[in-house]
């Protein structure tokens, strides 16, 4: 029985193309940072536009870089989302918090997480806690925050659900623990059939066409 239920922010509970002009901050930075040595750091790590940033901080304190000067740039980062963004509605989110206690969990710094659950009214009174970059601390997987919320909320694993889009990050870790799971592909209809399937809540109402 489903007793907490854990949600990743960016492209799971909004969807969209997001972080525009994060990968030019983001080589800009490895240029300065790394200097002569950018271009073979890029090929040994086959870093591309799409590289998640959390693997590059890895990478970074890996190879002996300072990488607390790179989550400081991180942490100030509000980046352009396009405007054909969808979200999960505040309704849902509403139902869904008078049965069982949420949170969200993102690679994502918390002033990012405040600046756009405001921009797309997803209301944080919902969420019992937004665990962001940095919020426990130094972390090198979700598995923490996961650890962390079944203590607060004294739940086993096979009680938790994790829903994220990301499998490596948001989904292995959970795994791992023994914690279900919805690997988002980027349809929210995808989490309404589950949920309501396993009777967690009802989601009929908030289905939409195909």
């Amino acid at each position: 029985m489903i007793k907490v239920v854990i949600f990743d922010f960016d492209d799971t509970i909004y969807t969209g193309k997001t972080w525009d002009n994060w990968p030019d901050y983001l080589f800009k930075y490895l240029r300065k940072v790394l200097k002569k040595d950018f271009e073979s750091f890029c090929k040994k790590y086959e870093i591309k536009k799409d590289v998640n940033t959390r693997d590059v901080v890895l990478w970074l304190d890996k190879e002996g870089y300072d990488v607390k000067k790179f989550n400081r740039l991180y942490q100030t980062m509000l980046c352009k989302h396009s405007p054909n963004v969808k979200v999960l509605p505040d309704e849902f989110f509403k139902k869904l918090s008078e049965k069982h206690p949420l949170y969200i969990v993102s690679m994502s710094p918390q002033r990012y997480l405040k600046y756009y659950t405001k921009k797309y009214k997803v209301n944080r009174k919902y969420f019992k806690e937004l665990q962001s970059l940095n919020f426990l601390g130094e972390v090198k997987s979700k598995s923490v925050n996961y650890i962390d919320i079944m203590k607060k909320e004294n739940v086993c694993a096979e009680e938790v659900l994790v829903v994220g889009d990301n499998y490596k990050h948001d989904i292995v870790p959970a795994i791992e623990l023994g914690i279900n799971v919805i690997h988002f592909k980027g349809d929210h209809n995808q989490i309404y059939d589950y949920f309501t399937e396993k009777e967690i809540l009802n989601c009929e109402e908030f289905k939409t066409a195909p």
